[in-house]
């Protein structure tokens, strides 16, 4: 949310003064102030992507898709390095002690599964509601920047890149269902050199506070890099949903199921639990239908207070 804030009270007001046409820089070609906005986009997106702390990876000097085999090689070789009795440093015991407690965590594959998806939780408990808790703030951090793209794109001129920004920002929220719940979540998008280092949660939080740069790179693009028929990212999309997430889709109601029996209480019996699922898909549509029309008027107030206060 901060993110969205900021980025409406300076970048976005800089990047309109970059491409402007009285700019000195653009009075040959109007590309010259886009290509400096983009520069400026892409620097304060590598901004955003810094870590303020390490991961339990990078303690152990690994990638975030590293091997049980390699936690345990990577472990013994630091643990020589830095343990008390052959490191003289101020700082090895706290080294030594971050480096047992990463390989406590990692060599566990119930809690390595738990860290790389949910480490943003810290140490909450999987309770009964856990997983609809993260699904609906999933959707609560979807709908935001769903309704901050409709709003930055409103008019009929900008339907062509509002159609785009409600792409990425639906896709965006398919990839953060597949970096949570899909079993193959540590070597999603793992290519990406920058993020190679990154768990899970670490590139969801990535893609949140890149999603109005993106937003306002998409605005900038010249129209004649995007097609007229917005109909082929459309389509081009839900292709991409419905063929290539049905694992996501899976492990969604896999999650409600658990959340089902523990709901009921006892995991091990089998007994029937459509009603006690049928129960969390209605909550969870209820709390999406309220939450849409809170936000709505909230946004609605919002820009008409901050549209009178820039008329006067």
């Amino acid at each position: 949310m901060e993110e969205i804030i900021l980025h409406m009270i300076i970048i976005a007001p800089l990047t309109k003064w970059l491409i402007g046409s009285n700019r000195r820089w653009n009075q040959g070609k109007r590309e010259y102030g886009i290509y400096i906005a983009l520069l400026v986009l892409f620097c304060v997106g590598i901004y955003e992507l810094r870590k303020p702390n390490q991961n339990l990876y990078e303690v152990l000097n690994l990638n975030a898709y590293a091997s049980k085999t390699d936690i345990q090689q990577s472990f013994r070789k630091m643990s020589r390095i830095y343990h008390p009795d052959k490191n003289k440093e101020p700082d090895s015991l706290d080294r030594f002690n971050k480096i047992r407690e990463a390989y406590e965590v990692l060599s566990n594959d119930k809690k390595k599964y738990t860290y790389d998806r949910f480490g943003d939780f810290g140490d909450s408990e999987i309770t009964s509601f856990f997983y609809v808790e993260i699904i609906i703030i999933a959707m609560f951090q979807f709908a935001i920047s769903f309704i901050f793209g409709f709003l930055y794109t409103y008019g009929k001129d900008n339907e062509k890149y509002r159609i785009l920004i409600c792409l990425y920002i639906a896709l965006n929220f398919c990839m953060e269902l597949i970096l949570r719940f899909s079993p193959e979540s540590t070597v999603f998008l793992s290519f990406i050199p920058i993020l190679s280092h990154y768990t899970p949660f670490e590139r969801i939080h990535a893609f949140r506070v890149l999603v109005p740069l993106i937003m306002n790179a998409i605005l900038l693009v010249d129209i004649y890099y995007i097609e007229e028929d917005t109909e082929v990212y459309v389509s081009t999309f839900c292709e991409y949903v419905f063929e290539n997430n049905s694992k996501s889709i899976k492990n969604y109601d896999d999650a409600v199921l658990f959340c089902a029996r523990l709901v009921d209480g006892i995991k091990k019996k089998k007994k029937n639990y459509i009603y006690i699922c049928i129960y969390i898909y209605i909550y969870i549509y209820i709390y999406i239908f309220f939450f849409f029309f809170f936000f709505f008027f909230f946004f609605l107030f919002f820009f008409f207070f901050l549209i009178i206060f820039l008329t006067f």
